[in-house]
């Protein structure tokens, strides 16, 4: 039965993981997707938008989208590096970085339901991460 096999428990939890987290983060003007560049910014420092989007497993015409929105938003601050034009930097911003500490305490919320042992999920998940694609 498709309901006890894993891939599909981990599929609804996710999905579940995501509603909740997207409906509590619009409360506090973060759109989807933004909160993953937020906590990524917040956890990394300065990245260019490639490491950026490689990082949040996003692509890169969804990542520019993502940037232009938070830098109208005032959540980043886009900087040249070392006089090259080309070479950009993401900075978030004082209000970014605020948002970003409302972001991670709403992800904490949404997995305070998993058990504290939670290195062992953590091993199972990053196994799970590592598979490759074709």
């Amino acid at each position: 039965m498709l309901e006890d096999k894993f891939y599909h428990q981990l599929l609804k939890c996710f999905n579940q993981q995501k509603r909740w987290i997207n409906q509590q983060t619009n409360q506090i003007d973060v759109l989807p997707g933004q909160s993953k560049f937020l906590l990524c910014l917040k956890e990394y420092g300065p990245l260019s938008p490639k490491e950026l989007g490689n990082h949040c497993c996003i692509d890169k015409s969804t990542t520019t989208t993502l940037l232009n929105k938070m830098e109208k938003m005032n959540y980043i601050e886009k900087k040249t590096q070392n006089q090259d034009k080309r070479s950009i930097q993401i900075h978030l911003t004082k209000r970014g970085y605020e948002k970003a500490l409302q972001v991670e305490k709403i992800s904490n919320e949404s997995l305070a339901c998993v058990p504290p042992d939670k290195a062992s999920y953590s091993i199972s998940l990053k196994s799970i991460e590592t598979l490759e694609t074709p």
